[in-house]
C-alpha cells in the first residue's frame, strides 16, 4: 500500500501527519548580416523568447528575438527600460528604434495581433486534462569550425533522450503518468530521429549567435533532405561549452513555443535535455523563496524538481505537475481546499503514479493572500524519478501564480514543524 500522509485543514489551515513506509554539407540560410544590415528603424515579426542557463547553474538570462520571417535569423532585441510585461512568445508586434546588425535597440513596440502561441493554463491545467499528448522531436548533431565537434553522437544522444534508464523521455513519461511522450521516429524509417553531424560555417569562439548556428544546421539538414516542417521540436546538440568561448551556458530553450520549438544543447546530460524541454512547454524556473516574499532567492535551487536543478533525477513538482494538466485527468487527485473549513485529507505521494499506484490525492491548492496559490505535495524518494534525499518525507510549500511563471519553493516540512504566512493559511504539523 503506498505511503500516504493526512493533511487537515481548517479555515484554510492544514494538519499534516506522516505514517509509515511504502510498498511498493550545409547550405548557408538566407538571412545573415547582409539581409539583416537593411531592416532599418522598422521591423515586424513574431516574438521567440529563451532562456540560457547558465553552465554553474546559478542563473541565467532570458532573451528576446524577433523573427521576421523569410528565412531570415531572429533578431536580438534590447531594451533601454525594462522589457514590456505583455510580451509573449507567439505574438505579431513591429518595433521601431535602431538596427544595428542583427541586434535591434528597441525604443517603441506596435501589437498587431494576439499571441499565436498558448502561454497560459489555468490553474488546474485543462487545457491539457486528460489527453495523451505525443511531440514530435528530431535532433541535429553540429561541428564547428576548425575541428571542433558537437559534444554528442547518435548512441550517446539517443541515450540520454530515450534509451537510457535515466532519460528524458522515460522523466517525462513518469512525471506525466503517461500524458506526455516524446515521438523518436516521427519520419517512420525505423530509426531514431537524430541526424549529423553536420558541419557549418560558423567559428566557436567568434560569437554566441546560436540562432544563426541552428539556421546553418538547419539549412544543412534539409539538403541533406531531412523534413523538418514534421517536427514540434528540434534540437541541436552543439560543442561542449568550454569549446563556446563566448557563451556561458549548457542550455538555451525557446520558452512557450508551441509546436514550433528550438532547444540548444552544450553539455550532455538527460536531465539537462528534460529542463530545456521543459522550457518549451511553457515551464519556467523553480526557484527557492525561504521568506516567502514573492521574490526568488535563487533563480533555480529548488531541487525537488527538474526545473530546479535538471542534475537530479526529481520528478517536476506539484505546481508544474498541474501547470502541464498532468493530474487533471485524475480524479481527486488535486483539491482546491479553498473556504472549505474543517477538514481531513489524505495526501499520496507526489512520486507515485496515478495509473497503477492509485496514491489518490497528490496536492492541495489554496489561494496566497499575497497573489497567487499555495501548493502543498508529500514528497518520497521511490523510482528512479523520485525526490531528492532533502525533500524525502516532507511536505513541500510551493507558491505560483499560475501560467508562464516561476514556481518558488517556500519551505519542505518534517513532522513536528509549521509553516504560516498569516491568518488565513498554516500548516501546523503532528508526528
Amino acid at each position: 500500500m503506498p505511503n500516504k500522509t493526512i493533511v487537515k485543514n481548517w479555515v484554510a489551515a492544514l494538519l499534516f501527519l506522516l505514517t509509515a513506509s511504502v510498498v511498493f554539407a550545409e547550405n548557408s540560410p538566407k538571412n545573415n548580416e547582409k539581409d539583416n544590415a537593411s531592416l532599418g528603424d522598422s521591423l515586424s515579426g513574431t516574438v521567440e523568447i529563451v532562456y540560457e542557463d547558465h553552465v554553474d547553474f546559478k542563473g541565467g538570462k532570458q532573451e528576446y528575438f524577433l523573427n521576421p520571417g523569410n528565412s531570415q535569423v531572429p533578431v536580438r532585441m534590447e531594451f533601454s527600460g525594462k522589457v514590456p510585461t505583455n510580451l509573449t512568445s507567439g505574438s505579431r508586434i513591429s518595433i521601431h528604434g535602431r538596427a544595428h546588425g542583427r541586434t535591434f535597440q528597441v525604443e517603441s513596440i506596435d501589437a498587431q495581433a494576439e499571441s499565436s502561441t498558448v502561454e497560459t493554463q489555468t490553474l488546474e491545467g485543462d487545457s491539457h486534462a486528460g489527453a495523451i499528448n505525443e511531440r514530435s522531436i528530431v535532433t541535429l548533431l553540429v561541428n564547428m569550425k576548425n575541428g571542433v565537434n558537437s559534444t554528442g553522437n547518435p548512441t550517446t544522444t539517443a541515450g540520454d533522450l530515450f534509451d537510457n534508464a535515466l532519460s528524458a523521455a522515460r522523466q517525462y513519461e513518469a512525471s506525466s503518468n503517461g500524458q506526455l511522450s516524446f515521438k523518436r521516429d516521427t519520419d517512420g524509417d525505423g530509426q531514431t530521429d537524430i541526424f549529423g553531424p553536420f558541419t557549418i560555417n560558423a567559428d566557436a569562439t567568434a560569437s554566441c549567435d546560436y540562432y544563426d548556428w541552428a539556421y546553418r544546421a538547419e539549412s544543412a539538414a534539409e539538403a541533406a533532405g531531412i523534413d523538418l516542417s514534421q517536427y514540434q521540436h528540434r534540437v541541436f546538440v552543439l560543442p561542449h561549452y568550454d569549446q563556446l568561448t563566448r557563451c556561458n551556458w549548457a542550455g538555451v530553450a525557446n520558452i512557450a513555443c508551441g509546436d514550433n520549438c528550438r532547444t540548444w544543447m552544450a553539455y550532455n546530460h538527460g536531465g539537462l535535455y528534460s529542463h530545456e524541454l521543459g522550457h518549451n512547454l511553457g515551464m519556467k524556473h523553480s526557484g527557492l523563496d525561504s521568506d516567502n516574499n514573492g521574490s526568488a532567492e535563487n533563480d533555480y535551487g529548488d531541487f525537488s524538481g527538474v526545473m530546479g536543478s535538471p542534475y537530479f533525477w526529481n520528478h517536476f513538482n506539484a505546481p508544474h505537475q498541474l501547470q502541464m494538466g498532468w493530474l487533471a485527468g485524475f480524479a481527486n487527485s488535486s483539491i482546491d481546499v479553498t473556504g472549505i473549513g474543517n477538514a481531513s485529507y489524505s495526501l499520496g505521494s507526489l512520486d507515485l503514479d496515478q495509473r497503477v499506484d492509485n496514491p489518490g490525492t497528490q496536492a492541495l491548492v489554496h489561494p496566497r493572500k499575497a497573489g497567487g496559490h499555495y501548493y502543498v505535495s508529500f514528497r518520497q524518494t521511490i523510482g528512479d524519478f523520485g525526490v531528492h534525499s532533502d525533500y524525502h518525507n516532507k511536505l513541500s510549500i510551493h507558491s505560483y501564480a499560475g501560467g508562464v511563471q516561476k514556481v518558488l519553493l517556500i519551505t519542505a516540512l518534517s513532522s513536528g514543524q509549521s509553516f504560516s504566512d498569516d491568518a488565513s493559511f498554516a500548516v501546523p504539523t503532528t508526528p
